[in-house]
């Protein structure tokens, strides 16, 4: 090469090193221009390339830099890098494995090829590669960090947390470190460290988006939605484009009814979501929106990108899973994170205890710790085996499910609060079902059923579903007929409601209150002077915030009577009698609370919408002989409930149907209601055995 060629290189060199990549990229092209051949100006090009996130073309120039004979160890690692960030992980550890062919003892080479089985989930390969660094470097901080998220993913969190604190004790004001060793604090279940430790990482880092979110997230789960919304807020403004983010601010801001900006953010969501992003989770979505064909799209988004299986574990089909070395008993297994004091455990119980064990054998896997409870412990020993595997990690899980030979697996979770799907998606048994406890699509292939009824899911709709559909005669919902109503009534007096008001009651949790249905509330306590509205929350800031947007719509706050605490659920139920009617909310309607409400014969105004969620207080009002009582618009259910509350007779003769109706209708009767999904299990089993794809299928009415 001439003199004058290395010079300009040697030039261009100093400037890449000082950030001026325009000024190096021009003195390099000169020199190629001069001399085709010179590899370590291409390899300089790759490297500006490189920092410009322009990875592919990186890599390319940084080939032909190979090609013209630059062969240094540091040329392929850089190619690695390169291929690194275009997202070709084999190609990196290619390139990697060249760079330690010509230096076996070349850290960063072995530390980044840990990152690129880590990219392509090989995470025993990772934890090698990251191990054989740090035997060469041991105050490597990164792969002690990165060698920390390896066991993480693996569930071992005592050696995760191990390599985090070496980390910090190599580097103390690695804020990265700081923010996974907090994540692991959590997932050990010491959440005040969890939150010290996102405290402390964000004192030297205020723009880590990672930390913000976890802490968010944590808040979250702890209910501590105002001071979740803030750190969501903040990696907002980050990271706008994250997933899930904008549902979690908006869905924390519906737990305390602070509706700024609900409009726009919300138009937001269904606009990224259309686009094929991922703004919110499905269940976050249902609290804003009814439209069937986002719900499904999200879902599909979701399912794609944030279910998984472990790398251990080879993914199933349904017919390489064998049930056939066993009793003639059809073995059906239920899981769930709900078996306690839970909606899900509410109803389901009634149907567990219910099956017919001359047929089925009925199994329960507690995928989360289950309760002490007296619930918990009724719903555990309503299964013929109950297996705690709330201690196990997704692996294991799947392991343990598949040894018992299940033949109809049913997910009680979908996408709610406990969920495990990467369970399901390695698949555990030939058929898999969809129930109750998610109340919409999982928008995913390896979900092979969701129980519905024709009222919830009209025809239409099945293009919304990636399920097919166990339609069952009268309502999907599961029910208990034993649960207890205190005789002890309570008074009005007692519960801070006027003797003489119309009450008008929703116990639904604040994020199903919508702007647009409580403005309409007022409208119609405007116009029923004598009326007050009871709501349950115990939470100050949503009754602040709601008594504040009762003021601005000209309503005076004292009308709105928020219920006490009342120490057993035989005691809440006796106090719906003191309502005169229920209102629903929209769109995600009154669910395990209608099904309450009607139980203690207090009549729903219901609102219907297109979505499952938007659905479900029809699907029962409709079982009962009530569709009347179920509107199709906002300004029809206004009209409908100032209607009611003028006439008070028209209300006792609803509460006279409502009460007729549970005598004689399916609602109320676990045992038929058992009978209908079991005949829909047979079928599904059936259509396996056969060979064949589910299909959507209609119980008849006169199974029994």
């Amino acid at each position: 090469m001439p003199a004058s060629n290395a010079q300009q290189i040697d030039r261009a060199h100093e400037l890449l090193i000082n950030g001026k990549l325009d000024a190096a990229e021009r003195l390099l092209n000169q020199v190629i221009r001069a001399d085709p051949d010179a590899g370590l100006a291409f390899y300089y090009l790759g490297l500006i390339d490189y920092q410009r996130k322009h990875f592919s073309n990186s890599a390319g120039l940084i080939e032909r830099a190979i090609e013209c004979g630059e062969t240094d160890p540091a040329v392929y690692n850089n190619l690695g890098m390169a291929f690194l960030g275009a997202e070709e992980g084999q190609k990196a550890i290619n390139a990697f494995d060249r760079a330690i062919g010509l230096d076996g003892e070349y850290v960063m080479a072995w530390f980044n090829r840990g990152t690129a089985c880590d990219q392509l989930n090989l995470p025993k390969d990772a934890q090698n590669c990251y191990e054989k660094a740090l035997t060469l470097d041991p105050y490597l901080a990164l792969a002690h960090n990165n060698l920390g998220l390896v066991h993480q993913r693996n569930g071992d969190l005592t050696k995760a947390v191990s390599c985090f604190e070496e980390c910090l004790r190599i580097n103390p004001d690695y804020n990265i470190a700081l923010n996974n060793l907090g994540f692991c604090q959590q997932l050990l279940g010491l959440t005040d460290v969890a939150l010290n430790f996102y405290s402390a990482t964000l004192k030297i880092s205020p723009k880590n988006t990672a930390a913000h979110v976890n802490a968010g997230n944590l808040l979250q789960l702890l209910g501590r939605y105002e001071e979740a919304s803030l750190h969501y807020q903040s990696a907002l403004k980050l990271a706008p484009e994250l997933d899930l983010l904008i549902g979690n601010l908006m869905f924390c801001k519906a737990m305390i009814c602070d509706w700024r900006e609900y409009k726009a953010q919300w138009r937001q969501i269904e606009k990224k979501t259309s686009q094929g992003l991922l703004p919110c989770s499905p269940f976050a979505l249902l609290s804003g929106c009814d439209d069937g064909k986002l719900a499904l799209k999200l879902a599909q988004r979701y399912a794609e990108r944030h279910v998984h299986v472990p790398s251990s574990i080879t993914i199933l089909n349904p017919n390489q899973l064998s049930t056939q070395d066993r009793s003639s008993k059809l073995r059906i297994g239920y899981i769930s994170s709900d078996f306690k004091e839970h909606p899900v455990a509410y109803l389901m119980v009634g149907i567990i205890e219910n099956h017919n064990r001359d047929v089925f054998e009925v199994v329960g896997f507690s995928i989360a710790k289950p309760g002490d409870d007296p619930l918990g412990q009724r719903i555990c020993k309503s299964f013929d085996r109950f297996v705690d595997v709330s201690s196990l990690s997704d692996q294991q899980v799947i392991e343990e499910i598949r040894s018992h030979k299940i033949d109809i697996a049913i997910d009680l979770n979908g996408y709610i609060d406990g969920c495990r799907p990467g369970i399901f998606k390695a698949r555990i048994a030939p058929v898999q079902i969809n129930y109750y406890g998610y109340p919409g699509t999982m928008g995913a292939d390896f979900m092979d059923y969701i129980v519905g009824d024709k009222n919830l899911m009209p025809p239409g709709s099945e293009a919304h579903y990636r399920e097919k559909i166990i339609y069952l005669p009268e309502s999907y919902q599961p029910n208990d007929d034993r649960r207890p109503i205190s005789d002890l009534e309570p008074s009005r007096t007692d519960q801070g409601l006027p003797e003489d008001a119309f009450v008008f009651c929703c116990f639904n949790k604040p994020y199903k209150i919508t702007p647009s249905v409580f403005e309409c509330w007022m409208s119609v306590l405007a116009a029923i002077p004598n009326g007050v509205l009871w709501l349950q929350s115990n939470d100050i800031t949503v009754r602040s915030n709601l008594r504040q947007s009762a003021t601005r719509l000209g309503i005076n706050p004292d009308r709105l009577v928020f219920a006490i605490r009342v120490p057993t659920t035989a005691e809440h139920l006796a106090r719906y009698r003191l309502a005169d009617l229920f209102l629903d909310t929209y769109p995600y309607t009154a669910h395990t609370t209608a099904n309450d409400a009607l139980w203690a014969d207090l009549p729903v105004l219901g609102i219907t919408g297109e979505t499952f969620s938007a659905r479900v207080s029809e699907s029962l009002l409709s079982a009962l002989d009530l569709s009347d009582l179920v509107m199709r618009t906002i300004p029809e259910y206004q009209a409908r409930a100032i209607a009611l509350a003028q006439n008070q007779n028209e209300v006792l003769a609803l509460r006279t149907r409502l009460i007729a109706a549970k005598k004689t209708k399916s609602l109320f009767q676990p045992l038929q209601i058992t009978r209908w999904l079991e005949a829909g299990f047979i079928q599904t089993h059936n259509r396996n055995q056969k060979g064949l794809a589910p299909e959507h299928i209609v119980v008849p009415v006169d199974e029994i």
